[in-house]
């Protein structure tokens, strides 16, 4: 790929400036995945067929991140009109440039059979309830001292979510 190939599609010239500090370095991919009630309120969310099933969305997108298909879901997750979860998208944009890929888990129900960092969070609850997470501080704080150690060894992060 040419920096000439690259049309930008919006804030051209910010996104000029980002290229220019970032050609040529190799990231590193992050992904945080995590689970929240909210997500099962019915057109809130995307991220499953049902609402029934978000809580498989997180781990079924690491894992087709991780070994091209999923392992905890036969296929893969799709929205609830049946089109296929945005992770197809970027498994394929990580083949391409292959950079490492992490997985993060800030909450989850459903653990994905892959290998992941843990930050030792819980799904959250329904965000109507004022409540929806039980001690954001420690997960924040976990990923705070995980995001400085992944930037050590990595010339730029770029950092994805799978939330359902």
């Amino acid at each position: 790929m040419h920096k000439a190939d690259i049309i930008y599609a919006l804030e051209e010239q910010a996104g000029r400036k980002f290229v220019e500090r970032v050609w040529g370095k190799l990231p590193t991919y992050a992904v945080v995945i995590g689970n929240t009630e909210t997500a099962k309120i019915p057109g809130v969310s995307a991220a499953g067929a049902v609402p029934e099933i978000t809580d498989f969305t997180p781990a079924a997108d690491v894992e087709l991140l991780h070994y091209g298909r999923c392992k905890c879901i036969d296929g893969v997750p799709v929205t609830p009109t049946g089109v296929p979860t945005p992770g197809i998208i970027t498994m394929s944009a990580l083949q391409l440039v292959s950079m490492p890929t992490f997985a993060i888990n800030s909450g989850v129900r459903v653990r994905p059979h892959t290998p992941y960092f843990e930050l030792e969070g819980v799904p959250g609850e329904d965000i109507r309830t004022g409540k929806a997470l039980k001690d954001p501080r420690r997960v924040y704080e976990n990923g705070v001292v995980l995001g400085r150690e992944m930037a050590k060894g990595s010339e730029y992060l770029v950092i994805g979510e799978s939330i359902a």
